[in-house]
């Protein structure tokens, strides 16, 4: 009996060493497969750490490259960044402006497209994305561009601005001029708000607005070039030729290397409108003496306005003929020619010349406008009155026209031609 007993007994215990033996071994089992998954989890996230590491090193380099002008080295760089973390909203708008710096507009937009999927709170791209737009001339989708980007951050004059010249591009200026009002007090320093609120008052023809904005600004940046040429125009806008002939010979000294020819055409009607014709005259003859002056129709024009003032008539012919044969579409050239005419006393030749003169243009009211002169000199005082109504219906607003019809009307006797301002 207590041999059986003991037997059982040492049986129990064999049940209960082999079943724990077992458990031991599940529980071993399944902490070598835990730790298994985890390893490969790990494995992963260091891969995926290791692959953003690369790409942001790959970002920085495409950078440089794009500071320093090697495109086609950054585009191939931030392609392999790319490739290694895809979804980097900053890598896509970089690769953007390498490719709007290429001129390839259209896969511009695609990574800024991308870029904004990406991350729709990511102001570069829309900001650049407005840039490619503009460029394709979709300015409202542009606008809405830089819109976004102003409201993402409204710390940037830049964006304020871009959305503002949309807005004026869409001639809503009024919308315009209200934004940059809002933003004054937050960018008081900034002279891109003040700039862009003058090309407004300029465009509204508040010229004294726009001449105290472009002020305001060359005070804020005086070294940009930009800001005093626009000042200057502003100046010749209101007839304050000093000024703006001041301005104009600054810029002209500071870029003494390039010698814009604008600038100077600007100078020779500065010195004209003070009435200083022979030192204007001195400055359109060097204007048109050059390789490029040969062909320069506005300077060959302005030499002869001037050269008509001076009483030079060989120089006003000079300028008539070579207008006439650089330009011969345009009514410039028989108009000098007309004035010259009439100046020798060939009355009958200058009316007829100004008949072509009229047919060459539809909106400048001056070749009607001297032809009615010369017709009441001539005595034809229904085509005198014929002409200067035609030239009423080109320009409603020109008061010269306007004058003239009201004289004709009235019977005045007294008409010359040196009491008809002619444009410059």
């Amino acid at each position: 009996m207590e041999v059986g007993t003991q037997m059982k007994t040492r049986m129990a215990q064999n049940m209960t060493f082999g079943i724990g033996i077992a458990a031991a071994a599940i529980v071993v089992l399944a902490g070598c497969q835990g730790q298994g998954q985890y390893t490969k989890q790990f494995r992963e996230q260091q891969t995926m750490k290791m692959a953003g590491l690369k790409a942001a090193t790959g970002w920085d380099m495409a950078h440089q490259q794009y500071l320093s002008g090697d495109l086609k080295k950054s585009l191939k760089t931030i392609d392999e960044s790319i490739e290694l973390s895809s979804r980097v909203a900053r890598s896509h708008t970089l690769r953007g402006r390498i490719l709007l710096e290429q001129g390839n507009l259209e896969s511009a937009l695609k990574s800024f497209d991308t870029a904004v999927e990406i991350d729709p709170e990511f102001v570069d791209a829309h900001y650049f994305r407005g840039i490619v737009l503009e460029r394709f001339t979709r300015f409202e989708q542009a606008m809405a561009c830089y819109k976004t980007a102003g409201e993402l951050d409204e710390t940037n004059p830049q964006y304020a601005v871009a959305w503002a010249e949309m807005l004026i591009q869409l001639d809503r200026f009024d919308e315009a001029l209200n934004l940059l009002e809002s933003k004054r007090d937050s960018f008081e320093n900034n002279a891109g708000i003040r700039q862009t609120l003058g090309h407004i008052s300029m465009m509204q023809g508040d010229t004294y607005s726009a001449m105290e904005h472009f002020r305001e600004a060359t005070l804020l940046a005086p070294d940009d070039d930009g800001l005093v040429e626009d000042l200057a125009r502003a100046n010749m806008s209101a007839g304050q030729y000093a000024e703006a002939d001041q301005l104009l010979r600054r810029l002209i000294d500071t870029q003494s290397d390039t010698q814009r020819r604008d600038l100077l055409h600007l100078r020779a009607q500065c010195l004209s409108g003070m009435d200083q014709l022979v030192p204007a005259r001195l400055m359109l003859i060097q204007l048109t003496k050059d390789e490029a002056g040969q062909n320069d129709a506005p300077a060959w024009y302005a030499l002869g306005r001037v050269c008509l003032g001076l009483n030079d008539h060989k120089s006003v012919r000079d300028a008539a003929n070579r207008l006439i044969s650089i330009s011969p579409t345009s009514h410039h050239g028989y108009l000098l020619m007309a004035l010259f005419q009439q100046q020798r006393g060939d009355l009958d030749r200058a009316v007829k010349t100004l008949d072509r003169a009229a047919q060459l243009t539809m909106n400048d009211p001056e070749p009607l406008l001297v032809q009615a002169v010369l017709f009441e000199r001539l005595d034809k005082h229904d085509l005198a009155l014929q002409a200067a109504e035609q030239a009423l219906e080109i320009d409603p607003e020109s008061q010269e026209a306007l004058a003239l019809v009201t004289a004709l009307n009235s019977g005045s006797d007294v008409l010359r031609l040196t009491e008809v301002p002619v444009n410059d």
